[in-house]
């Protein structure tokens, strides 16, 4: 892995956090075809606690509709797929530990206790998300983290076992890279 993703799993500066968080934002709300809202003035912790609000109301309604939620789960796949490649490419990530690292300090910006091993374990014991989201939102939501962790991994699948927002004590899935 290059300096520069090292130096993420140290210290993620302000405006790292404040960039990563409005470009979720931004992929997110395209997803369900909506509007950003401005992000003028707002601290990385304000950013995440609209962002948790927006997906929680956007996801939900989007639930409630009876709509089909393939293409959004696909749109919040590739959003995730493109900012994990691009990162990938960036951090210069070369293997599965190396992307479970790069996914601890992402995770780290949204107030997730991300925890990944080389071998493709993953545990989260706090969710920031959690006291925002419903069993299916999360669900739905979930499109975007595997999303993400294919394009860190330049290909693979993330697969949750247990979930915080379903009675669990922590979160528990496991990664595999797919063969070419």
């Amino acid at each position: 892995m290059k300096l520069a993703g090292r130096l993420l799993r140290i210290h993620v500066p302000e405006f790292v956090r404040r960039s990563a968080l409005r470009e979720l934002f931004e992929a997110t709300a395209s997803a369900f075809g909506a509007t950003a809202p401005d992000f003028e003035g707002m601290g990385s912790g304000e950013l995440l606690e609209r962002y948790a609000v927006f997906t929680s109301e956007h996801a939900s309604a989007l639930l409630r509709s009876g709509r089909d939620l393939g293409p959004v789960e696909r749109d919040l796949y590739s959003s995730a797929l493109a900012i994990g490649a691009r990162l990938r490419e960036e951090l210069g990530i070369t293997s599965t530990a190396d992307a479970m690292a790069a996914a601890r300090a992402i995770y780290g910006i949204l107030r997730i206790d991300f925890q990944g091993t080389g071998e493709g374990n993953v545990r989260i014991e706090h969710c920031f998300f959690s006291r925002f989201y419903t069993p299916s939102v999360c669900g739905l939501m979930s499109s975007l983290d595997q999303g993400l962790l294919a394009g860190l991994s330049a290909g693979g699948r993330l697969e949750f076992r247990r979930r915080i927002t379903e009675g669990a004590p922590r979160c528990e899935a496991t990664f595999a890279e797919v063969s070419p």
